[in-house]
């Protein structure tokens, strides 16, 4: 993935998703503050909200520990969020230095991903197989290449 330029300043931009994980003892009355948090971090480094989806609670693969406090917690569920966004590529360091010191996180990951919409993945190209009376496959359904970010 190339980064493009950003036509009125020359610099160079990278497309973004991160996937975050939200303690669950935030009360669900503090998600949008979270969330504001976040996005605000975002725009301040000249970065731009291409689309997002808000936190939901979700219970955990497995057990989770965060130290706060001086305490080991485990955690079983957490809200889960993401974000996409295009940023100025020197800028995506301060933004995960922020969720790595932020104590609401539990988790995060950034990668790089492509501007258009890939969610017509698996998922719906399942769905839509089913609507028309196939069986779905994961083999049938389009796959999106995305890295990790450094």
């Amino acid at each position: 993935m190339k980064a493009t330029e950003n036509k009125t300043t020359g610099e160079k931009m990278h497309v973004y998703e991160v996937g975050y994980l939200i303690m669950p003892t935030v009360a669900e009355d503090n998600l949008t503050q979270e969330v504001s948090w976040l996005n605000d971090m975002i725009t301040s480094h000249k970065g731009e909200i291409i689309s997002e989806e808000f936190p939901k609670l979700r219970s955990l693969v497995y057990t989770m520990e965060k130290v706060l406090e001086s305490k080991h917690q485990k955690i079983n569920e957490a809200y889960f969020g993401w974000v996409k966004f295009e940023l100025p590529v020197a800028a995506i360091k301060p933004i995960t230095q922020a969720l790595d010191t932020r104590p609401t996180i539990l988790r995060h990951l950034v990668i790089k991903t492509v501007r258009e919409n890939t969610l017509y993945g698996s998922k719906l190209a399942a769905e839509a197989r089913k609507a028309e009376g196939e069986e779905s496959t994961e083999e049938k359904a389009p796959k999106v290449e995305e890295t990790l970010v450094n």
